[in-house]
C-alpha cells in the first residue's frame, strides 16, 4: 500500500496544474549615490516579463527614476547595502540568496536589507 500510495502522490504531483515555478525580480535604482539605494524584490509573478514589470512599478513607486531590473529569478531574491556600495542575491531558498547578495555587496559594511522568497 505504501508503494501505491507514494507514486500516486507522484504522479499528482507531476500532473498537477496548480504547481508552477512562480518568478520575481529585482529592480534597483542606484544613481542618487552616497549609499541612497532605492530597490524593489517583487516574487509570485507567473513569467519573468510580468515580473520585471511589476519590480520596476514598485522600484518607481519608491521615488526610483531611473530604476532598472537588474536579474529575475525562480524563488528567492535578496538585497544588501552599505553606505557604498550595495549586491544583490538569488536562489532556491533565502539563507543562498543573502550569502550572495553579501558576497556581491562586496565589504564588510554590508548588510541584508530585503529578502523575499515565494513560498510554494
Amino acid at each position: 500500500m505504501p508503494k501505491r500510495c507514494l507514486i500516486l502522490f507522484l504522479v499528482l504531483f507531476v500532473l498537477s496544474p496548480s504547481i508552477s515555478c512562480a518568478r520575481g525580480a529585482i529592480a534597483v535604482d542606484d544613481s542618487r549615490g552616497g549609499g541612497a539605494l532605492i530597490f524593489a524584490i517583487v516574487v509570485g509573478a507567473s513569467s519573468d516579463n510580468e515580473a520585471a514589470k511589476a519590480a520596476l512599478s514598485k522600484c518607481i513607486s519608491k521615488g526610483g527614476t531611473k530604476c532598472q531590473v537588474l536579474q529575475t529569478f525562480e524563488r528567492c531574491g535578496a538585497v544588501s547595502a552599505s553606505n557604498k556600495s550595495y549586491g544583490i542575491g538569488w536562489g532556491i531558498r533565502g539563507r543562498n540568496a543573502r550569502i550572495m547578495s553579501l558576497r556581491n555587496c562586496g565589504s564588510d559594511e554590508c548588510s541584508v536589507v530585503d529578502n523575499q522568497c515565494e513560498d510554494y
